[in-house]
């Protein structure tokens, strides 16, 4: 599978031909999916299930161009985040857990758009409830 989409991503196959190709794996992954759901493995039971749940979520990279089939992206834009977290000492409340977690989804989302986040924040805290994003 991964073969095949950095085979696309280097151009060397076209986005029909890595679909096509897709269409096999897609099918033994859900049967195997299937499958493991009676196993007689509990955990492995409750994961099956879980991802059958929503398996077309696992295929968005197959069939919507331009999503990637990992997070690697998201995880490499909150990396700086998540290691002050374990450096520093951390906050003291749930609220300040959500404080915290709000102003890192707001800092990076800003960053990704080029906006300023003091200006971004700053709207926010006058005007709540304005619609402009």
């Amino acid at each position: 599978m991964f073969r095949l989409w950095h085979r696309h991503k280097a151009g060397e196959i076209s986005r029909n031909t890595l679909q096509a190709a897709m269409k096999t794996i897609r099918e033994n992954i859900d049967r195997l999916l299937t499958e493991g759901t009676t196993c007689g493995h509990s955990k492995t039971e409750n994961a099956c299930k879980f991802l059958l749940k929503d398996k077309e979520s696992l295929w968005t990279f197959v069939d919507i161009k331009g999503i990637e089939p990992t997070n690697n992206f998201a995880e490499q834009q909150i990396r700086f985040y998540v290691l002050l977290r374990k450096k520093s000492v951390g906050t003291q409340s749930e609220r300040g857990n959500l404080f915290v977690e709000r102003m890192m989804t707001t800092t990076t989302a800003c960053k990704l758009q080029n906006r300023n986040r003091y200006d971004f924040i700053t709207a926010k805290v006058i005007n709540p409830s304005d619609g402009k994003n």
